[in-house]
This record gives structure tokens, C-alpha cells and sequence, in this order.
């Protein structure tokens, strides 16, 4: 089951109860969502992707996938505001090689 909690510890309301929440790791929040991945779907008929809204459990939304080449394993939300604030230091650099930027810095 999935449940929203105050930081007092009170009012806990159920957001949802399903045998697709036993895997956590295939679980991500964004905003006022929770996201999680509904494998339980027979392997032809792919997987869900279902989200509720985080402290009521309104607003149930789910997705099909199909024609997955390989199981789900986890699921990780990636948006604009989720990223660090940077400069890029290859603006206006036209290298021959290919960069990955890193939180790390230069490699």
C-alpha cells in the first residue's frame, strides 16, 4: 500500500493499494505525483506506467507500454527543474568529440 503522512506522523491517508506497488525501486516522485511501473500486466500486453496526485491519491493516471525490448528494472523521472543549476562550457565551443557533462565537473 501506499500512503501520504503529515510530518507530525498524523493523517495518513491511502493513496492506492495494489500488488503493483511490491517493487519500490520502480518508484519516482515529481511535483505532487507519484510514479510507479505496473509490471503485473502479461509480457504481450507490456507495463503500466500509473501515477497518483502525492498527498490525496486523486487524479489516478496510467500508460501502456509495448513492445519493450527488455524488462523494466527501475524508473527515474528526468525534467528540467529536477537538474542542478550550470553553465554549459561547451557553448559556442564546436569540438570533434562528443562531451557528457557531469555534476562532478571536467574528466
Amino acid at each position: 500500500t501506499l500512503h501520504a503522512m503529515e510530518f507530525s506522523g498524523e493523517n495518513y491517508p491511502l493513496l492506492e493499494s495494489s500488488p503493483s506497488l511490491a517493487s519500490a525501486g520502480n518508484m519516482d516522485i515529481f511535483e505532487d505525483r507519484v510514479y510507479w511501473v505496473d509490471s503485473t500486466l502479461s509480457e504481450n500486453d507490456g507495463v503500466l506506467l500509473r501515477s497518483v496526485q502525492s498527498t490525496t491519491g486523486q487524479h489516478y493516471n496510467q500508460t501502456t507500454i509495448k513492445n519493450l525490448k527488455s524488462p523494466i528494472r527501475g524508473l527515474r523521472l528526468y525534467h528540467e527543474l529536477l537538474q542542478p543549476p550550470s553553465t554549459n562550457p561547451c557553448y559556442n565551443h564546436h569540438c570533434q568529440h562528443f562531451c557528457l557533462l557531469a555534476p562532478e565537473g571536467p574528466q
